[in-house]
């Protein structure tokens, strides 16, 4: 391929796009990958809901595999997430995941808007989504949900969506070449894990007014993430809008990286367990290679003219599946919740289809219509 032999040049970074190419089509397989994000984020939020009292005898409804590994562990040990390793599940990835392909995209876009319009345009832009997100986290984890600004500013989904937005700019306006911003972004993570590993730091908590402040962990490995996400941009879409397949550094810089993330993830397991509440350097090490991968993975299919059904259209409003899944939860949960608890049967059908087929069909008529929510 010859992208892979000129891989130096094509990591330059002016990311110029061509006039023409200004207003190309959607790239379907991203829109595949971030279908599949959103539908296990929909899994999440009802199996989270249904997660029992192991301790008081009340089992998890449905499979485990699709709840949070670490909220299992912590009820059924009663222990909290920094004296005792937590079950990775595919949910615990969900997150992350989205957040890789936030910063992924949002670089790209960044530098849309800048050749399209201006350099302002682009920054009005990151701000704009930066906001409304942050304002979505507020509302919902600390107004609604009781959660504490802590959480609405930095642990929440949408809170982690924004900070992965903000440095995804960032990154696309002032880190020019993929593979400084990959290499920032890493040892980002390995600073992390260093000052985790300092006995009380990682637990280290202060407040005022009810209101309790740790340091913001998550996010600041999860932003790690985005930067890092933000540098595959240029090695999957390369220098402009219109994709071409030889832009993909999948030889030279994908799989090379995705192998060595895989190893490091195992090896340093063994010293710092992956943790998704405060998303340790093992977790975003593993997040790095299945998003890569994964994203990957979704374009070979393209190539096959091959697409799993309704990903696309939970993919292309994603922001309205985030918003709508809570509340979704909240109220099958309150009205349901005992009878779902009490016979799997009804946990199949009121929690683990119903939800999937109703987000579906809102999904497919947003689709049908056109109408496209974006932040």
């Amino acid at each position: 391929m010859k992208a892979e032999t000129n891989s130096h040049e094509i990591n330059d970074p002016s990311l110029s796009i061509p006039e023409e190419n200004i207003n190309s089509p959607r790239f379907e397989w991203l829109d595949q990958f971030r279908g599949m994000c959103v539908i296990l984020y929909i899994i999440g939020i009802m199996s989270w809901g249904l997660s029992g009292e192991i301790v008081d005898g009340i089992l998890p409804v449905g499979s485990t595999f699709y709840n949070h590994g670490w909220a299992i562990s912590f009820k059924l040990f009663d222990q909290s997430p920094f004296d005792f390793p937590s079950i990775i599940t595919i949910i615990d990835l969900g997150q992350p995941n989205l957040i890789f392909l936030v910063g992924f995209m949002q670089a790209y876009s960044f530098k849309r808007r800048e050749n399209r319009f201006s350099k302002k345009s682009a920054w009005i832009h990151v701000f704009n989504r930066f906001g409304l997100l942050l304002a979505t986290s507020v509302l919902f984890e600390d107004i609604l949900l009781s959660h504490g600004l802590f959480t609405a500013l930095f642990a929440g989904t949408f809170a982690s969506l924004a900070w992965a937005s903000l440095f995804g700019g960032v990154s696309a306006a002032y880190i020019r070449k993929a593979d400084n911003r990959v290499m920032i972004g890493l040892i980002i993570m390995t600073i992390h894990a260093i000052l985790y590993a300092i006995p009380g730091l990682n637990s280290f908590e202060f407040g005022f007014e009810h209101q309790i402040f740790y340091i913001p962990w998550k996010m600041i490995n999860l932003s790690a993430i985005s930067i890092v996400a933000s540098g595959y941009s240029i090695y999957f879409l390369g220098q402009g809008e219109k994709f071409e397949p030889e832009n993909i550094l999948f030889r030279s810089r994908i799989l090379p990286l995705c192998l060595i993330m895989f190893g490091a993830n195992y090896l340093i397991d063994f010293l710092q367990w992956a943790d998704n509440p405060h998303c340790t350097t093992s977790l975003a090490f593993l997040t790095i290679a299945i998003s890569s991968l994964g994203m990957f993975v979704f374009y070979e299919f393209s190539r096959y003219d091959f697409k799993i059904p309704f990903f696309s259209a939970f993919g292309k409003n994603m922001w309205i599946m985030f918003i709508i899944s809570p509340v979704l939860e909240w109220i099958l949960i309150a009205l349901i919740k005992d009878v779902v608890m009490a016979s799997r049967w009804m946990a199949l059908l009121l929690a683990g289809i119903f939800p999937l087929v109703l987000m579906g069909f809102i999904a497919k008529v947003l689709e049908k219509k056109k109408i496209l929510v974006k932040l």
